[in-house]
């Protein structure tokens, strides 16, 4: 019962399992704020205008929207620091009690202040709670659910101007209109509680890091309004100035309408007629039209409808000679009806991808002050014309225009929403290590000076940007200031990159750190002392030859690079020698040193000692080597390298020195990419390599490992693939090949997910802990991955499309970032992969996207899935489940027994149980080779059956 319960929310008001709470204390809450706001609407509209004069009415615009204003301000203030739920109840309470008093103070007096007051309250009321409300909704839903789900919430709210509106207008002239606020206070009051409720419902996921701006403009960072910087707030808040003047300007022409032929009590029964009226209308929408309009045709045709009526609504007042209360009124029922419906929904669609820190601020100012103080200027204007005696039609004309404005801000605002939800998903990083100055300036100059006197670190990093700006400026005195540095690292660099520029002003401090304590920065003076000195420095150098003057091989191995690259055939003569004995020493200090001495000899022949260290039992001499391997680019070392991908601690070390090699080795690399039988390590390490060499020929290699068996391969060749395909613009890819399988990777998580709708599994929200939900779960990991990798090559057709940042989201334990990067592939996704992509999300539109179950028979796909239909994890995990599942395992007997000698060693434990109970009588001739199987835990498996079988078999 409750599955077919679940199953109708879901197909009727889009409602998913876990979300029924949620809608449920926000439609409430929604009821009771919006039904607070139009009875307090009705009830001051009507005592106002039957107790003060109709000219004053654009004068409470102005009033009003100052009280806003203030209001907004303080809430502003305190918004994003204290916990949401709380400060929604207080402020409710706050507003019920002064609710109270108006009540109480208008049953002793009919003073003039009183209404005025009474206008002003009810303003600044509605305003803050609608704030709030829609503020806490954010927090308690991502992107998806709110695009689904805010048009049925804000149902709650439509209901609420239907049944007030209705109540308003039956009891107005039976109790009175200012008994009514009685009910607006306790619908205050229930907010308070449904707020707390409701916080405590929102996601107590993700830690929001707030990253310091780099530069502000003082004057908004002293108002804090620092997040009108960002663009797509700023659209947001001119839709909301420009909205909120054409709705002031709608509402005079309909309140000056009706008071123009209606006493106290019937203008209360009218607006509670006409918000009645029209609450129903909007109720329909809200429920269902809301949610499937911004689902299927996106934000944009959610927000067009009331501008459009407006417009509409507002031209045909003016088109007509002597119109009516009915004619006046159509704007004003266009904005009942699409403002609190699908105009509110979708508008608080448009503050998902802000910050949550950011966005209480945000849309109190936007909300609560920036559209007061428009509606404040369309009063102070409509005060001054109708003072001047003015006519309807201009006012007209000045709707139009505001509704121009609005559809062409709505029109930049979808591309913004768009860029800010990528932007949410996004977590940069600053690459130091590619940082290029394409030019130098004074600025940069200053920057490096005083980056060279600061921190060790600091220091080290700015000199590597020194080194690449080496022939654009002469940084030679700050490089010699270096040399008394007490960091030894700092000293040794500064040796370096004084020797490499050959500057012999500091020659004699360098010869001074040729007796510094630390080894390395004696070595690192040795190379730049040989460096400018040249063969005069021979005798110099040969001291340090000896193991007795010098004990540290490295120091050791540096005077023999020195001598054989700066020393001409004296030097070579001398150090060949001790460079022998380094490269045959027990030591792994000298073995790495001679490693190291050999990469900076820089010569290709000496490649075959860096065979054997490449297969070093110590990992700081492979190291060392895979580094020296780099420099040589010795084409005989390629195989070496890349064995080094099967080892964690060396593989990012090969890919640097494959990569370093430079174009020309992409065939060879190929070659192993393709080759079914090589590492599989190896085979990913070397997609990364044809990545960073980033030709068309390695992009090519790319391509043709899309269709490997292995999936671990496919996923490295993507993943290289697309990186390469961002990075270098101009590298030509194969698109038809890529297409092609994009529809490979979809159809397969298609499959995986049908099978999943097919077999009876539970969707577990857990870690498993049945074989069913283990299947279950393996499914649907299948199709995620499979989805994963079709996203991955969708970036390479869709460079424009921002699908690495989404892909990355997508498994994403946080529901908010899931539902944000499906947001983003709605929008930014073209057809006809957008269908393709939503269906396998189970995110469709239409019915007929809809995946369905499997049509095969269970028996057949059950077989197929040990098959290795959807992968070896999940063979493994439906040979398991077969165990328990009402299927008979006779049936499944001959995929068990391919199962037997699968690759996967999982698979053949699972189907090694399933074998000894579908076929006892053949299990001891069918296990007895898996005896000796070399996973310990298929053996042990497989030796305990064949133990159990045997007593059966004597008997």
């Amino acid at each position: 019962m409750a599955g077919r319960i679940a199953r109708a929310l879901e197909a009727g008001l889009l409602i998913r399992p876990g979300e029924r709470r949620r809608v449920a204390l926000m439609s409430l809450y929604a009821a009771n704020a919006i039904g607070a706001v139009v009875i307090g609407h009705s009830v001051r509209d009507a005592l106002y205008l039957s107790n003060r004069p109709a000219r004053g009415l654009a004068g409470m615009y102005i009033w009003s929207s100052i009280a806003i204003v203030l209001v907004s301000w303080f809430y502003a203030r305190i918004a994003d620091r204290l916990p949401r739920g709380l400060l929604n109840a207080a402020s409710a309470i706050g507003c019920a009690a002064l609710g109270a008093a108006l009540w109480a103070i208008l049953t002793v007096t009919d003073a003039v202040w009183v209404y005025a007051a009474l206008y002003i309250f009810v303003e600044a009321m509605g305003s803050l709670v609608v704030i709030q409300f829609w503020t806490l909704a954010n927090d308690v839903f991502h992107a998806r659910e709110a695009k689904r789900l805010f048009g049925l919430i804000g149902g709650g709210g439509t209901l609420a101007n239907v049944i007030f509106g209705l109540l308003v207008g039956r009891y107005a002239q039976v109790i009175g209109a200012q008994n009514l606020l009685l009910v607006m206070v306790a619908q205050l009051a229930i907010c308070a509680g449904l707020a707390q409720a409701g916080s405590r419902t929102a996601a107590a996921g993700a830690l929001v890091l707030r990253s310091r701006p780099v530069r502000k403009a003082p004057v908004i960072s002293r108002a804090g309004l620092t997040f009108l910087s960002n663009k797509h707030l700023t659209i947001v808040a001119l839709i909301g100035a420009v909205s909120a003047a054409a709705v002031t300007i709608v509402d005079f022409q309909f309140k000056l309408s009706a008071a123009a032929v209606l006493d106290q009590n019937d203008l209360a029964g009218y607006f509670g007629r006409f918000y009645g009226i029209c609450g129903g209308v909007a109720l329909a929408v809200q429920i269902w039209v809301t949610g499937r309009l911004l689902e299927r045709y996106g934000i944009l045709a959610s927000l067009l409808p009331l501008p459009l009526g407006l417009a509409l609504g507002s031209g045909a007042s003016a088109a007509s000679a002597t119109p009516g209360l009915f004619v006046s009124s159509l704007a004003k029922g266009s904005d009942t009806i699409f403002r609190y419906t699908i105009n509110d929904a979708s508008m608080q669609l448009l503050y998902v991808p802000v910050a949550p820190h950011v966005r209480g601020r945000a849309k109190a100012f936007i909300d609560g002050v920036l559209k007061p103080t428009s509606v404040a200027f369309a009063g102070a204007v409509l005060l001054f014309y109708k003072q001047s005696g003015g006519r309807g039609r201009p006012l007209t004309a000045a709707v139009l225009v505001l509704v121009g404005t609005w559809v062409w801000l709505l029109t930049r605002a979808r591309g913004e929403y768009v860029r800010s939800l990528v932007e949410s998903l996004e977590r940069r990083r600053l690459d130091l290590s590619s940082s290029q100055f394409s030019r130098l300036n004074e600025g940069t100059m200053r920057a490096l000076r005083t980056a060279l006197g600061g921190e060790p670190a600091t220091v080290l990093h700015a000199l590597t940007l020194v080194r690449q700006l080496a022939q654009e400026a002469d940084f030679t005195p700050e490089l010699r200031s270096l040399l008394r540095h007490q960091d030894a690292a700092v000293r040794a660099s500064a040796l370096e990159q004084l020797g490499e520029l050959r500057r012999p002003g500091p020659l004699i401090d360098m010869r001074g750190l040729l007796r510094d304590p630390v080894a390395e920065v004696r070595a690192a003076a040795l190379g730049a002392v040989c460096a400018i000195e040249q063969e005069a420095a021979v005798a110099t150098v040969l001291p340090f030859l000896d193991v007795r003057t010098a004990p540290e091989a490295v120091v050791r191995a540096a005077a023999t690079v020195a001598l054989i690259r700066h020393a001409g055939i004296d030097g070579v003569l001398a150090a060949a020698e001790p460079l022998k004995q380094l490269l045959g020493a027990e030591d792994p200090r000298d073995r790495a040193a001679a490693a190291d001495a050999l990469g900076r000899i820089g010569v290709s022949g000496f490649f075959r000692p860096l065979l054997a260290f490449l297969r070093d039992p110590d990992i700081t001499v492979r190291r060392t080597a895979i580094a020296a391997a780099g420099k040589l680019r010795a084409p005989e070392l390629i195989a070496a390298l890349v064995e080094q991908f099967e080892r964690r601690e060396t593989a990012l070390e090969a890919a640097s020195a494959l990569a370093a090699f430079g174009p020309g080795i992409e065939h060879a690399l190929e070659v192993i990419l393709l080759d079914e039988a090589s590492h599989v390590d190896c085979r990913r390490g070397v997609a990364l390599v044809l990545q960073r060499l980033a030709t068309r020929v390695a992009a090519d290699a790319l391509v043709s490992a899309l269709i490997c068996r292995e999936q671990a391969v496919r996923k490295a060749a993507a993943r290289s693939l697309a990186r390469l395909a961002r990075r270098q613009r101009g590298v030509r890819i194969e698109a038809v090949r890529v297409e092609r399988a994009v529809h490979v990777e979809l159809a397969a998580a298609r499959t995986a997910l049908s099978v999943f709708k097919t077999l009876p599994l539970p969707a577990a929200g857990h870690a498993p802990r049945t074989a069913a939900e283990l299947l279950g779960m393996a499914l649907l990991e299948e199709r995620d991955a499979r989805l994963l990798q079709a996203l991955v090559l969708l970036e390479v057709l869709l460079p424009q499309v921002r699908v690495d940042v989404v892909a990355e989201n997508l498994r994403s334990e946080s529901a908010a970032a899931r539902g944000n990067a499906i947001e983003v592939l709605d929008n930014a996704l073209p057809e006809p992969w957008k269908r393709q992509v939503m269906a396998n999300l189970e995110e469709t539109k239409r019915r007929g996207d809809q995946v369905p179950p499997d049509a095969r028979p269970v028996a057949e796909l059950v077989s197929a899935l040990i098959g290795g239909e959807c992968g070896p994890w999940v063979a493994a995990c439906a040979a398991r489940w077969a165990l328990d599942a009402p299927v008979p395992l006779g049936r499944l007997l001959p995929a068990l027994e391919a199962g037997l000698y699968a690759a996967s060693a999982p698979l053949r434990e699972a189907a090694a149980r399933a074998v000894a109970r579908a076929a006892p009588a053949e299990a001891s001739r069918l296990l007895a080779p898996l005896a000796g199987d070399p996973a310990p835990s298929v053996s042990r498996t497989v030796r305990a059956l064949l133990d159990r079988s045997a007593p059966r078999a004597s008997a």
